[in-house]
């Protein structure tokens, strides 16, 4: 499986401090654009596309895109959203007929003090719970929601708060990824109290152990932990994106494919050190993102033998 990684634009309805989307140069891609890109990969072979901006919801041709890409026989069509408009039970119906296959949406906090604080929009939170009760209610089988959360100085502390509120929707998919200084985030080890991966790992264990405990590991439930390196992870690595997941590909205006861990270590966002070539894992490790170790120093990780 492969995935490909479609980013439609950076325009977005939150302003999120954190926000890594903006990363590398994105010009907003028309709805031709993104039409030959849906043909391109399925030439490619992909089974799976993941439609992402900014807010992709802020335009009016995704489902569109959706249902073209359902036509194509992608297999999973992922949209990552901020949730909100969702709040409009009429435009969450148009999305849940469209094809999509799951929803990825973004929520930062079991709470609304936390979570419209990172997103700097008053309210947010109560859009994207009403965004996933519609959702919810209007889904037939073959439409899923996963929850994606950002730790953060704000909620590492509380990541279980966010399983138990997902337990009461019945959503079994959580993805935890550790904060991520690239674009507007870069230069957020500095600007924000951020505490080390080490810190926050008892927190982030925690939640996957209520999260287990609520679920098991039946089919069709997960929960990841993401930019955490595999040599803090002790035996929660099974529980690493880093662990077996599929490549992610941009596609560029030429239709070529630029695989993302390649552009990110070619760009100099991640590094390891010398010692990483010793480790177990360095052959499935991307690394760090080169602001951690800048920031923090490299004491944490030891090399696994």
């Amino acid at each position: 499986m492969k995935i490909l990684f479609l980013r439609v634009g950076l325009a977005c309805n939150n302003r999120c401090t954190m926000c890594a989307g903006t990363w590398t140069e994105q010009p907003t891609l028309s709805t031709n654009d993104m039409f030959q890109k849906l043909k391109a990969g399925s030439k490619y072979g992909f089974d799976e596309i993941v439609i992402s901006g900014g807010e992709p919801t802020i335009r009016n041709d995704i489902p569109e895109i959706a249902s073209a890409a359902r036509e194509l026989g992608y297999q999973s069509i992922v949209l990552q959203t901020n949730g909100r408009r969702f709040a409009d039970k009429k435009f969450t119906e148009r999305y849940v007929n469209s094809g999509i296959t799951r929803f990825l949406i973004s929520l930062h906090g079991a709470t609304a003090v936390i979570h419209d604080h990172h997103t700097n929009i008053p309210g947010s939170f109560d859009q994207a719970i009403a965004g996933i009760q519609n959702i919810n209610d209007l889904s037939t089988g073959h439409t899923r929601i996963a929850v994606h959360s950002v730790i953060l100085p704000t909620n590492y502390k509380s990541l279980d708060k966010i399983v138990d509120l997902l337990n009461t929707f019945g959503i079994p998919m959580l993805k935890m990824s550790y904060v991520v200084p690239v674009g507007r985030a870069s230069g957020i080890f500095s600007n924000q109290n951020v505490p080390s991966m080490t810190e926050t790992l008892p927190y982030i264990f925690r939640a996957v152990d209520l999260f287990v405990a609520y679920y098991g590991h039946t089919p069709m439930t997960s929960i990841s932990i993401g930019y955490i390196p595999l040599c803090l992870m002790s035996v929660y690595q099974n529980f690493s994106d880093e662990n077996g997941a599929p490549p992610t590909y941009f596609m560029n205006d030429r239709y070529e494919l630029e695989n993302a861990d390649e552009i990110m270590i070619s760009q100099g966002l991640k590094v390891k050190r010398e010692d990483c070539s010793y480790c177990k894992y360095n052959s499935i490790c991307g690394g760090i993102w080169r602001e951690y170790p800048e920031h923090f120093g490299w004491n944490e990780f030891v090399p696994q033998v």
